[in-house]
């Protein structure tokens, strides 16, 4: 039996009561300063600035019995508060398989300094960790059990750790529930027979009495000091502290509240950068004119983990821009961001009750502002190309910084939401377990219907084969796309750029970090990209950041009219670059001809990357026997 099917009699006694007791069992403050995110490694900021008292006052306010902080490797925080009733002394330890690395977090709770002194001695080692847990008699939970700290964790590792642990981490409030609704479906399924067989395949004895029934535990991981206490672990109502934690060693709790996504994650990254460099820097030094310019560059520079060393005309952030701008004239570009970003750190991010509406209203100060800019940079570089200065032109992308301030926590929360889904899709299918959600095929541009089943077809024997189980979406940006077609998404532009001899067409501009959210909404298998206009490279870009399995439909014909209609030699040998660039991005190109696959590896695309369009086969075939 799984473990929903031996618990519904005490939840439910639980809740006729109406009385229980709930506790954050996982929430940092500022002494866990060593991040794993990039964007914050690169910012140079810490993982958290929140101040332990703050933690208290937060969690108690919020409806919180007792009070616990889990810093990484690290007591300080929970030390700061001990004095004050209701609060243990737990921490969040990263511990090593040894045999093929991998990390993993395990969270301890009310345990005493001279235990952590140990566990701190013997984390190196998960097998030497979990035998003093055990021998001490120590609370514990797997924190993200599959969430890949250091993208090493695997099928093995995962058959190991149901062996060693009883307790997990089902419910994260700063992580999409994806891998947790994955993880359970796991957990659901195990019988003791397996066990048994896994014992026998790791040569490791099971803990617990019964090491098939999994206990689930949940907590906020909250960083910023936003969303304490969106999520606990619950337990039947006791006397005092000693009896909720008894209940929790004994299987008898459940998680509650609400998982993460990436806009909580994003305001997250927000707050802890504002917060850094309000705290670092201060409001009152110069900024140098290029402040923007610099910054970014050092932000987003590739293949760099870690964090810069600047000079200090480079330390700045959105709040120094801010009050800098009281004392400079800013250009129309920089004052946008100083009206716009400012007022994401003017508005209440701490109340519970406004944490949707605080996160929608950042996603839609942050695309206002990426789309203003972004736009007015494209205008410019397509300017230049019209006038003949392709150099002038390459330097206007290089000023695209202003863009990245914007949306960088964007990016970075859509990409560690989704680093892990391959391996979860993997695994999923290794165990043989259901999907847990919908999946979609996305296709860019609506052109693309009549010859859609068998680019899908092409794209992927499995969705051919299991095509009643899929939707297919189609994405446009067309102002006149009518409102009631179910299987279509339509963006509305966000501006028009005007190509061609005589500005004879409108290319329209989609929002692209709205693309990249419905994406992530409609829980893409696959998109597919034929034309790579601005919609198709928005999709494909969006396919790129969340993982997402992508088909590039190749046509050179599209680079021949171009060509034919801008009348732009340059345009049009930079048009082609960039279709070969957009190719590379995808992981299944599909070409009509040999000549276009020669092209294609000879620009340095792998040719197991490139396939053959099977009806353009059959249509050749075809014509050649007639």
């Amino acid at each position: 039996m799984g473990v929903d099917e031996v618990r519904p009699t005490w939840k439910k006694q639980f809740f006729e009561k109406d009385m229980t007791t709930r506790v954050d069992l996982h929430v940092h403050s500022k002494y866990s300063n060593r991040p794993s995110e990039w964007f914050l490694r690169r910012i140079g900021a810490p993982e958290s600035y929140v101040e332990p008292l703050e933690i208290y006052r937060k969690a108690k306010s919020s409806g919180m019995d007792y009070v616990t902080i889990t810093d990484h490797n690290k007591i300080e925080g929970a030390l700061e508060i001990s004095h004050l009733a209701d609060t243990f002394l737990s921490c969040e330890l990263t511990t090593y398989f040894p045999e093929v690395p991998a990390k993993l977090h395990i969270l301890v709770y009310d345990i005493s300094e001279k235990q952590f002194a140990e566990l701190s001695y013997l984390r190196k080692n998960v097998y030497d960790l979990k035998g003093y847990i055990d021998r001490e008699r120590i609370i514990h939970s797997v924190a993200h059990p599959l969430f890949r700290v250091d993208d090493r964790l695997d099928r093995e590792h995962l058959e190991k750790l149901l062996l060693l642990f009883t307790h997990f981490e089902a419910i994260n409030g700063s992580r999409d529930p994806r891998a947790a609704d994955l993880f359970k479906l796991i957990c659901s399924s195990l019988t003791p027979q397996l066990i048994d067989d896994l014992s026998a395949k790791h040569d490791l004895l099971p803990i617990g009495y019964k090491p098939w029934l999994k206990t689930f535990t949940g907590g906020s991981d909250d960083h910023s000091g936003s969303f304490i206490a969106t999520a606990w672990t619950e337990t039947s109502a006791g006397e005092n502290l000693s009896e909720y934690l008894i209940n929790i060693a004994n299987g008898r709790c459940f998680p509650g509240g609400s998982s993460g996504n990436s806009l909580k994650l994003a305001h997250s990254f927000y707050k802890i950068a504002y917060s850094y460099y309000k705290d670092r820097f201060g409001v009152d030094k110069k900024i140098s004119n290029d402040l923007l310019g610099a910054f970014l560059q050092n932000l987003l520079s590739p293949n760099d983990d870690k964090p810069k060393s600047w000079p200090s005309r480079y330390k700045l952030f959105v709040d120094k821009i801010c009050w800098a701008g009281k004392k400079r004239q800013f250009s129309p570009i920089e004052r946008v961001i100083v009206d716009e970003i400012g007022q994401l750190f003017t508005r209440s991010l701490n109340s519970a009750l406004d944490d949707q509406l605080a996160q929608e209203r950042s996603f839609a100060a942050s695309c206002k502002i990426c789309h203003h800019l972004s736009w007015r940079f494209v205008e410019q570089f397509l300017r230049h190309l019209r006038h003949g200065n392709l150099f002038d032109a390459l330097q206007t992308i290089t000023a695209l910084g202003p863009v990245a301030l914007a949306i960088a926590p964007y990016l970075a929360a859509f990409s560690t939401q989704h680093k892990d889904d391959l391996f979860l899709k993997e695994l999923a299918t290794e165990l043989d377990l259901p999907q847990t959600s919908p999946r979609s095929v996305v296709v860019a541009g609506r052109k693309l219907r009549p010859q859609l089943n068998g680019i899908i077809n092409t794209s992927c024997d499995s969705i051919a084969a299991a095509g009643e189980f899929y939707s297919v979406v189609t994405m446009t940006c067309d102002p006149n796309q009518a409102e009631n077609d179910p299987d279509i998404v339509n963006f509305k532009p966000v501006s028009y750029v005007k190509l061609g001899k005589g500005a004879a067409f409108e290319l329209p501009l989609p929002p692209f970090l709205e693309v990249f959210r419905s994406l992530e909404e409609l829980q893409a298998e696959r998109v597919i990209v034929s034309i790579p206009n601005s919609m198709g490279i928005a999709v494909l870009a969006g396919a790129h950041l969340l993982n997402i399995k992508s088909t590039f439909l190749y046509q050179r014909s599209f680079i021949k009219t171009s060509q034919r209609l801008w009348h732009e030699s340059d345009l049009g040998r930079l048009l082609e670059r960039f279709i070969d660039w957009s190719a590379s991005l995808a992981d299944l190109i599909i070409v009509d001809n040999k000549h276009d696959k020669q092209h294609l590896v000879s620009k340095g695309i792998a040719p197991e990357k490139i396939v053959f369009n099977r009806n353009s086969c059959r249509l050749q075939k075809s014509a050649a026997a007639a």
